[in-house]
């Protein structure tokens, strides 16, 4: 997730524009929870269609916002 201050805790692999993209999808990844009731695949798809592939610790982030909006009754 995104610090306070607008940075990423993820390590700085990525240039600045696909972390910009990162950034950007991560902070609409609630609204598209919330909004679709998504399931992990469909926040995989989500990501991998604004960002392309991820390394993992990208992952370990996207994660943090799934489970801190997952609204998937099913789970």
């Amino acid at each position: 997730m995104i610090k306070k201050g607008g940075r990423p805790k993820c390590p700085s692999s990525m240039n600045n524009t696909e972390m910009q993209i990162f950034n950007s999808a991560l902070q609409s990844l609630p609204q598209f929870i919330m909004s679709t009731d998504a399931d992990w695949g469909m926040v995989y798809d989500f990501m991998e269609a604004q960002c392309g592939d991820l390394k993992d610790y990208h992952w370990e982030e996207v994660s943090e916002v799934y489970k801190e909006y997952m609204t998937d009754s099913r789970y």
